[in-house]
């Protein structure tokens, strides 16, 4: 039997606007460590698929994903988060989450710098589909990118 190299406990958080990268970055991760993913974007998903309103599922996807991720972080496991996080409830989430748990927190802000390779991926993804449903147009993240800081406090 081969033997797996197991991660400590780790909250590992990837953040980023749609079309950065963060979410085939988690998966890389998520094969590499072998740690489940907690993706805001199928979590959603399903919820459009079992009826609720497409307005009501931003902050319950992310609360699906900080239970289940506090659920394995309470077993001792670590976690990948894949969310946008354009907001500070959810980076606060993710930090008090850690700190319950004392484990590891690492952060990582995934943006694409080059913005027409960036306009490019959002625009031949399917939009305004992916594979778990609608991504927010262009224009949408062209006014949502600002410089920020992913999870630190402001």
């Amino acid at each position: 039997m081969t033997e797996i190299t197991k991660i400590s406990p780790t909250l590992i958080v990837l953040s980023g606007l749609p079309g950065s990268g963060k979410s085939v970055l988690a998966e890389s991760l998520s094969r590499a460590l072998a740690v489940p993913i907690f993706s805001i974007d199928p979590i959603e998903a399903a919820m459009w698929r079992a009826g609720l309103d497409k307005t009501e599922t931003g902050v319950a996807a992310y609360e699906v994903a900080r239970a289940l991720a506090d659920e394995h972080l309470r077993l001792r496991h670590a976690v990948i988060v894949d969310a946008v996080n354009p907001v500070e409830a959810p980076r606060a989430a993710w930090r008090n989450l850690a700190a319950k748990h004392r484990v590891s927190l690492k952060i990582i802000e995934c943006v694409c710098s080059d913005e027409t390779m960036h306009r490019q991926r959002i625009e031949s993804s399917g939009a305004p589909n992916t594979k778990h449903g609608p991504i927010p147009g262009w224009s949408w993240i062209r006014r949502a990118h600002h410089p920020r800081s992913c999870l630190r406090k402001r």
